[in-house]
C-alpha cells in the first residue's frame, strides 16, 4: 500500500486511524521504557538524549532566562533622606 493510500484509508475510516494511533503509541511506550534502561544502566548518549528531549537541554546555546519584577509600587528611599528630598535629586 503506497503512503498516499494509506493516508487516505485513515482518512476515510476512524477505526483504522485509531488503530494506528494505539499502535504509535505502544511503540512510544516501548522505545521511551528501552531508552530510559540503557540510560539507567550508564549508557551516557542515553542520557544526554533524555536531557535534550525531555528538559530542553542545549549545547553551546546561551539560556533564555526571563525575570519579570513587579515591586507593587514601592518606593525605597535611603534611610539618611526624606522621600521629599529623594523625590528632588
Amino acid at each position: 500500500m503506497s503512503v498516499d493510500a494509506f493516508k487516505a484509508c485513515r482518512a476515510r475510516q476512524p477505526e483504522v486511524e485509531e488503530a494506528y494511533q494505539r499502535g504509535l503509541g505502544t511503540e512510544h511506550d516501548a522505545l521511551v521504557s528501552n531508552l530510559r534502561t540503557a540510560a539507567d544502566t550508564g549508557n551516557v548518549v542515553a542520557n544526554i538524549f533524555l536531557l535534550k528531549a525531555r528538559h530542553a537541554y542545549r549545547e553551546g546555546e546561551p539560556l533564555e532566562v526571563n525575570v519579570s519584577v513587579n515591586a507593587g509600587g514601592v518606593l525605597v528611599v535611603p534611610a539618611d533622606m526624606t522621600v521629599e528630598e529623594y523625590l528632588r535629586r
